[in-house]
C-alpha cells in the first residue's frame, strides 16, 4: 500500500472523465476495490486521506487541472469529495 499511489489515483478521478465515470457506475464496495486493484492502485483508506490533505494545499497547478479549470472541468467538485466519489470506504 502506498501514498503514492493514493495520489496518483485521486489526480487520475480529478482528470480522466472515462475513469470517473468507471468508478461511479459500479454499484458494490467489493466491485470498486477490486476495480482499483485491477488498475494497479493499493493504498489504505489513511493513506488515501492524506493524499486529498495533500492534493488540497494551496500550489501551482498541474497542466492537466489547468486544462479542467480553461475547459470548465469539475475538478474542484471531485477534489473535495474523492472518497464518496470512489465510494472505496
Amino acid at each position: 500500500m502506498s501514498l503514492e499511489s493514493a495520489k496518483e489515483f485521486t489526480k487520475r478521478l480529478m482528470t480522466d472523465k472515462a475513469f470517473r465515470d468507471k468508478f461511479s457506475s459500479i454499484p458494490d464496495l467489493a466491485a470498486r476495490k477490486s476495480a482499483v486493484a485491477a488498475a494497479g492502485y493499493s493504498f489504505t483508506k489513511e493513506e488515501m486521506q492524506e493524499a486529498v490533505q495533500i492534493l488540497q494545499q494551496p500550489g501551482e497547478l498541474a497542466d492537466a487541472e489547468l486544462e479542467g479549470v480553461a475547459g470548465g472541468g469539475s475538478s474542484c467538485f471531485i477534489i473535495s469529495k474523492p472518497l464518496e466519489l470512489a465510494g472505496l470506504f
